[in-house]
């Protein structure tokens, strides 16, 4: 049965916190599940397994999408202000783990596949270790039952909730065609984002990509994007897709704006 610390952050989550925690999410095998983890299961049944002893929640988030990486990362700063009063003991998110002082370690896999053991399960293993699927944070067995912290976390939380709600919405806002225009017409054409993370510029819709590179918000306020080359575009958050306009870093490497149009 999950402690008081784990019902208190998961029902605070739930109400507060990012609206894709309320979804659910699939499995490469398809299987649906909540992004609220509270129960152990078959690969959390050691004798002292956190899950098991009912002092740890996993968050869902996964990584490899930049959009909900962004929500994590969020999540993860306002756990990592608040250890002081939510007394949590161990953090850990994409290769990453913190202890309560706020002091940050790598947390890499660096285990051989085992005998018989299929590519795909030795890849599963890697990613469950570095917690590429989720946050994990847990309490001490004293702590289990400290949920204390309630009207603070709201409280932070609430404050944040505009920028919340933003991380949440940038993927659908982001995705699709952008009719772009850079500079004072020096070049016009089209950039186009995926929700896995990929960007890409075409000199008209229907023309083959002229470079493909990457988007993220893992800068607090920002959006950017590369297309493999020196450049940066960036912008900042909240976008809208009624007209988004910025710079290319480094400085003086000119600037854009762009309209989200028709899929």
């Amino acid at each position: 049965m999950a402690g008081l610390a784990i019902e208190t952050l998961a029902q605070v989550l739930t109400d507060y916190g990012p609206p894709i925690l309320a979804t659910m999410f699939r499995h490469p095998g398809g299987v649906a599940e909540l992004r609220l983890q509270k129960a152990g299961d078959s690969l959390h049944n050691g004798t002292h397994d956190p899950h098991k002893e009912g002092r740890a929640l996993d968050i869902v988030l996964l990584s490899w999408l930049p959009g909900e990486r962004s929500e994590a990362d969020k999540l993860v700063r306002l756990f990592l202000d608040q250890s002081f009063d939510m007394h949590w003991g161990w953090l850990i998110y994409n290769r990453k783990q913190w202890n309560p002082a706020g002091a940050e370690m790598p947390r890499i896999f660096t285990d051989v596949q085992r005998p018989n053991e299929s590519d795909a399960d030795f890849a599963m293993r890697r990613i469950r270790h570095e917690h590429l699927t989720h946050i994990h944070i847990e309490w001490t067995m004293e702590q289990k039952n400290f949920n204390t912290y309630q009207r603070g976390l709201i409280a932070s939380l609430s404050e944040d909730l505009d920028e919340i709600a933003e991380l949440d919405a940038l993927s659908d806002k982001l995705v699709g065609t952008w009719d772009v225009t850079i500079g004072n017409g020096a070049w016009v054409g089209v950039f186009k984002f995926s929700s896995g993370g990929r960007a890409s510029w075409h000199d008209s819709r229907s023309a083959p990509a002229g470079g493909v590179g990457s988007w993220n918000a893992d800068t607090p306020g920002k959006l950017r994007w590369t297309f493999g080359d020196a450049r940066t575009f960036e912008a900042d958050l909240p976008i809208d897709p009624k007209g988004v306009s910025g710079v290319a870093l480094p400085a003086g490497s000119g600037w854009y704006k762009m309209v989200k149009g028709a899929p």
